[in-house]
């Protein structure tokens, strides 16, 4: 395998590991809004004393944090996104280019001009 393709799946690879990891971004936020809408729900629908209304805030706090987190990640990553598909739109072009020059490579006849190279 030549090093041009070596490099191209490196590429690739790290372009589907963005996909990858953008879509755990978006599972974990997804996941955290689920969680405060039960403790909403909780805090809307039961009664409770002042320690527990303290644990429900507290929960409600952590859960908050963690999507924040979450959501800063996001954030910077809206940066990559667009490089990401340029990524992926090249290796596919470079790809094929390379596959065409491999293919010519392989394929490759050499016809001499016997008017300037006499066989002796």
């Amino acid at each position: 395998m030549c090093k041009a393709v070596e490099f191209l799946e490196q590429l690739s690879n790290i372009s589907n590991d963005m996909i990858v990891y953008q879509n755990n971004l978006f599972k974990q936020l997804s996941q955290f809004d689920l969680m405060e809408q039960d403790v909403l729900h909780k805090i809307e629908r039961d009664t409770f004393n002042a320690a527990q209304g303290y644990k429900l805030a507290k929960t409600l706090k952590d859960i908050r944090n963690k999507r924040r987190v979450v959501k800063n990640e996001m954030e910077t990553f809206k940066y990559i996104v667009p490089l990401q598909q340029s990524i992926s739109t090249r290796v596919k072009n470079v790809n094929v280019s390379i596959n065409k020059t491999e293919n010519k490579i392989k394929n490759f006849k050499y016809h001499p001009r016997t008017n300037i190279l006499k066989v002796v």
